[in-house]
């Protein structure tokens, strides 16, 4: 079993990329992380686009989230989500 481990060095935050056996503790993390960091509006959206907020105004937390996702994604995985353009 793979063992994700977070490490606070200078300041950021990083933990083990999903490797496809690792989901639900890379999950955890990731939730938290997107939490810590103000992107988690995506992800708590079952909408695309809140009505009260703008095209753009909902786009670039969107990409960030999204960003960070595939930062944070093996080379092995990554390819699965490489043309996604949202959460």
């Amino acid at each position: 079993m793979v063992q994700v481990g977070a490490i606070v060095e200078d300041g950021r935050f990083r933990f083990e990329k999903f490797n496809n056996q690792n989901y639900w503790l890379w999950k955890m993390k990731m939730e938290d992380y997107q939490y810590h960091t103000d992107m988690y509006l995506p992800l708590s959206r079952k909408s695309k686009n809140p009505m009260s907020m703008t095209y753009v105004e909902w786009a670039i937390p969107d990409r960030k989230a999204l960003l960070t996702i595939q930062l944070c994604l093996a080379a092995s995985v990554v390819f699965n989500i490489s043309k996604e353009m949202t959460t």
